[in-house]
């Protein structure tokens, strides 16, 4: 504090009046005659501990301690400096000062800058020392600075995934807050990909996404990672091996059979690991059996697998009805097949389709057909037909087993083919057989088709 003559203060305060367009920053004093006064200045103090950061690709975090003393400042000033350029920062201005202690400059352009901070109030000014240098540079492209590895299916790739923030020339722009989503480039195999997807840059630049894995093995896998605004980039392809065995599959479930005989479709079961891929290393015993068995009897004696496949033979259920099978094997999850049904099986051969030429008056059953009046002089009749699977009562029965071989014979004449075949999923034979009898006057010609395990069926042609 000092003390000044009353009228040298009253001047000082009159001329800063005239040279500032806004209230005056200290008091004045005026007096009559020529006795004296005393008055008081004060500083306006700049701020200080002005830090810089860098928060965003064109971001900066700017903070500073507080202007202390008297006068307090209004508001504050952000400028940036770039090389010999200095511009306002913040969207601060003389008339849009910044009222807090922290502010952030967006849009920043490439290159290096400092930040001062200057006090205001009315007319005074304070500014600050410069803050350190922060380096802004323009991210353009995404870039895998760690690579994907060999992996088992559903493992976690090791080590993590890390994708970094780029300028065009490959310099990280360590801006924190960036978000980065990963996802299946190549995807040889149909696989899905697991773990942490999507992951924010940390102050570095980096992105890293722990505990990525796939479910299906092959070769030839790459990751694709993107970020809004970024170039996207691609990993280096990597190989997805099988993981341990960990459960069994069915790679064939029995279809629609008849009770009491082998399955057509043969149950065949696959050691698997987690992910569903084949374990070909894995060296168990299968065994089989009804999930429900409802009283019925399965017969199916276990198998070993081979390259981690156990394929089945001569299983079969003996009771008619729907069932699942469940296979099992120790220390892996038992898988259950899906639902089959058996069918009550065939038990006679008829005749599908006959018809005859010459020959007249047609009798007898479908399994046993009589035709007369097929010799005649110089002329002989003859009798084509199909064969056709049945139950007992005649009805035609689907043949869900292997293809049914019917062998054709005559007691005279001849027939072609001598063999007829109904095929698996078929009721009737493929083909149809002509029988012609020897030109014999007063005798039967008997033509007869028969199959093992089923009843026969014959036609009859007679002369008379």
């Amino acid at each position: 504090m000092r003390r000044l003559p009353v009228a040298v203060g009253f001047l000082t305060a009159l001329a800063a009046g005239l040279l500032v367009a806004a209230p005056p920053a200290s008091a004045h004093w005026s007096a009559t005659g020529s006795a004296t006064a005393a008055g008081s200045t004060a500083t306006l103090a700049p701020p200080t501990a002005v830090t810089a950061r860098l928060t965003g690709p064109a971001a900066v975090a700017v903070s500073w301690a507080a202007s202390t003393g008297t006068p307090s400042p209004t508001g504050y000033l952000v400028t940036r400096t770039t090389g010999t350029t200095t511009a306002a920062a913040c969207g601060s201005g003389a008339t849009a000062p910044v009222t807090g202690t922290s502010c952030t400059d967006t849009a920043v352009p490439a290159g290096t800058h400092t930040y001062r901070v200057v006090a205001l109030h009315r007319s005074w000014t304070a500014t600050s020392a410069p803050s350190g240098p922060v380096v802004v540079s323009t991210a353009t492209r995404l870039a895998f600075t760690t690579q994907p590895s060999t992996v088992a299916s559903t493992a976690s790739i090791t080590p993590s995934p890390r994708v970094t923030v780029q300028t065009s020339t490959g310099v990280a722009v360590p801006v924190a807050g960036t978000p980065v989503t990963i996802a299946l480039g190549a995807n040889p195999n149909g696989g899905t990909l697991s773990g942490t997807t999507t992951a924010t840059t940390d102050s570095g630049g980096v992105a890293t996404f722990p505990g990525l894995s796939i479910d299906k093995a092959a070769t030839g896998y790459a990751l694709l990672a993107t970020s809004a605004g970024l170039t996207q980039a691609t990993s280096s392809a990597f190989t997805v091996t099988a993981g341990p065995a960990a459960k069994l599959a069915f790679t064939t479930s029995p279809g629609t059979s008849f009770a009491g005989r082998p399955f057509h479709d043969q149950p065949v079961v696959q050691v698997q690991d987690a992910g569903g891929n084949p374990v070909t290393t894995a060296a168990v015993t299968v065994s089989q059996a009804l999930t429900t068995p409802a009283g019925a009897t399965l017969a199916c004696a276990p198998k070993a697998a081979v390259a981690g496949v156990a394929t089945f033979t001569a299983c079969s259920v003996d009771t008619v009805g729907t069932y699942t099978l469940t296979a099992t094997a120790p220390g892996l999850t038992p898988a259950v097949s899906t639902p089959f049904t058996t069918v009550a099986a065939p038990t006679r051969l008829a005749w599908s389709e006959p018809s005859t030429t010459v020959c007249t008056g047609s009798g007898g059953t479908r399994f046993a057909l009589t035709y007369t009046r097929c010799l005649f002089l110089l002329s002989a009749g003859t009798f084509t037909a199909r064969i056709t699977l049945t139950d007992s009562s005649g009805t035609p029965v689907v043949n869900h087993g292997p293809d049914v071989v019917v062998t054709l014979t005559t007691t005279t004449g001849s027939t072609n083919p001598t063999t007829l075949t109904i095929p698996h999923g078929a009721e009737v034979s493929s083909a149809s057989t002509t029988f012609s009898p020897f030109y014999l006057l007063n005798t039967t010609s008997v033509l007869t088709a028969a199959s093992p395990g089923l009843t026969s069926a014959t036609a009859a042609l007679q002369s008379i």
